[in-house]
């Protein structure tokens, strides 16, 4: 029984440890071959963000399982908030609302984490992203949507972070009309 409990410890450490990984040296992200090249271009500013492929791809690595990698989509994400056009400001609320109901531990832990210089206005730039979606998505019913997210969301998300993820679904809310 004691060998049983030691191994399940030794196979969940590696995910307890990684949950919620902080955004390593940005620079470092650079030298890994798991890092799109359209990723890093994104980040040396060789081109501008529109909604073409090369950009998409970059929310799409959201969906990446790989957790070295994934908080330097969030902080690319963060940057891509900041140049939005119509089409591209709709596919990044999509996406960050997805990320944030599948991985509501990991999206409270990078807004938290500090390494955004403008955190305050990362969050409320993504809160009105996503409120579109809602907005999108629900006609007419967004406020009830937001509800019904947060409800689902909450069942996945750690308690020390519920109170965190209840104040940004709030500020999300607040931008549906």
């Amino acid at each position: 029984m004691r060998n049983t409990i030691l191994s399940l410890l030794f196979l969940l450490t590696p995910f307890v440890c990684i949950v919620g990984q902080n955004l390593n040296k940005t620079d470092s992200y650079l030298n890994l071959p798991q890092v799109s090249k359209g990723a890093k271009d994104f980040y040396l500013g060789k081109f501008k963000a529109t909604d073409d492929q090369k950009t998409l791809s970059i929310l799409d690595s959201l969906r990446t399982k790989n957790f070295k990698t994934r908080p330097f989509y969030l902080y690319l994400t963060a940057r891509l908030s900041k140049k939005t056009d119509g089409a591209l400001a709709e596919a990044i609320g999509e996406s960050l609302k997805s990320f944030l109901e599948r991985n509501s531990n990991d999206f409270i832990a990078f807004l938290k984490s500090g390494e955004l210089q403008d955190s305050k206005s990362v969050t409320d730039s993504w809160a009105q992203l996503i409120a579109g979606e809602f907005m999108l998505t629900c006609e007419g019913n967004s406020k009830k949507c937001v509800t019904q997210s947060l409800n689902s969301t909450i069942m996945r998300t750690k308690t020390d972070y519920l109170q965190d993820l209840k104040a940004f679904y709030v500020q999300v809310s607040k931008y549906c009309h």
